[in-house]
């Protein structure tokens, strides 16, 4: 029998009513739109990036775009809005401890699938990961040419065919290696969190968008 699509806001209504728990589906087989995660959280369409901020202006969830983080899962390497990172751990040598939980704060973490066949591939919630540690590279320096090259290095080893421009571009902002852990499970039951997704919110109107945006 073919299956049948269910528009995401109304998958939990669906599940509902054929006597299906939704929420038995694992959080990482579940895909979502960058709009669908936008919309969660209430960010406008074109305010997202690899750190994002809630409405209180605090760090709220990461999202990891493609193949741009080749050191994940153990870190990622950034240059937007880390003004949102903690300064503590920004202190050459700080390092968080994971002995007192309910102080340390957590973030949702969406990573893009790979190798979709789809133009935009979809996005999957990771869990939720906490900061154990962030190392800032200043514009221009030697470990910031370094960094990059690594980072823009095909995967043949060859040298990247990144334009002058895109090169200058980079050097002239601050970068930073993010080091993060994943939350234990255990620690996510005792917090009360869960898939930050569910229930999916419905997607706003353009209407609704364009008067957010005028706000």
């Amino acid at each position: 029998m073919p299956s049948t699509y269910v528009p995401p806001h109304m998958r939990e209504t669906v599940a509902r009513d054929i006597g299906v728990s939704f929420n038995s589906v694992s959080m990482n087989q579940r895909e979502y739109s960058l709009r669908e995660i936008q919309n969660q959280f209430g960010n406008t369409p074109s305010s997202i990036r690899t750190l994002n901020k809630s409405a209180s202006g605090a760090l709220s969830y990461i999202v990891l775009f493609g193949d741009e983080h080749k050191d994940w899962p153990s870190q990622m390497f950034c240059k937007s809005n880390l003004h949102l990172l903690p300064e503590d751990l920004a202190v050459p040598g700080a390092q968080h401890k994971n002995d007192r939980w309910d102080i340390v704060e957590m973030y949702p973490v969406f990573e893009q699938l790979a190798d979709c066949t789809r133009r935009i591939a979809p996005f999957t919630f990771i869990g939720y990961h906490f900061i154990t540690n962030i190392k800032y590279f200043e514009p221009h320096s030697p470990e910031l040419v370094s960094k990059l090259g690594a980072k823009f290095r095909k995967q043949d080893g060859t040298a990247s065919s990144r334009r002058k421009e895109a090169w200058e571009e980079s050097l002239r902002m601050q970068w930073a290696v993010v080091e993060l852990d994943r939350v234990p499970e255990e620690v996510l039951q005792t917090r009360g969190l869960q898939n930050p997704m569910v229930p999916l919110k419905a997607n706003k109107g353009v209407k609704e968008a364009l008067e957010e945006l005028r706000s």
